[in-house]
Parts: structure tokens; C-alpha cells; sequence
């Protein structure tokens, strides 16, 4: 979801968005940050310094086919 300015939250923490960070709605299109929903699966990339350059809404076909979480051992 989106926080603040180039701010996301994955996974329950706060994540910067890389300058010219892409992000992909479920129909392949270019959304804004501000325009992303409380919580949609997704996935995502980070570059060299550590920030969010891309990310992909997953579509419910694409999420349902994800494998299970890893589990703590």
C-alpha cells in the first residue's frame, strides 16, 4: 500500500521507491503509487541500494497459483 511521496508499505514495513520505480497493476498497466488499494498481493524487485524499482499487482488468477509462504523453522 501506499504511505507517503515515493513510500510504500510491503510486508508490513515501510519500503522507498527507487527513482523511476514501475509499478504494474493486475491488467499490465502503469499505475501511480497513490492509486494502489490497502492490500493487493504482489511482486516485487529491489535494486543495488535496497529500494523498490518494480512491482507487479498480481492478478487473483496469478496470486492463487503462488506457492504457501515459507514457514520459520
Amino acid at each position: 500500500r501506499h504511505l507517503q511521496a515515493m513510500e510504500v508499505e510491503i510486508d508490513g514495513k515501510p519500503e522507498k521507491l527507487a527513482p523511476g520505480a514501475q509499478i504494474r497493476d493486475a491488467e499490465n498497466r502503469v499505475v501511480v503509487p497513490a492509486s494502489l488499494s490497502e492490500k493487493s498481493p504482489a511482486r516485487y524487485v529491489v535494486d543495488g541500494a535496497g529500494m523498490v524499482c518494480r512491482v507487479w499487482i498480481l492478478s487473483p488468477r496469478e496470486a492463487a497459483e503462488l506457492p504457501p509462504p515459507p514457514y520459520p523453522k
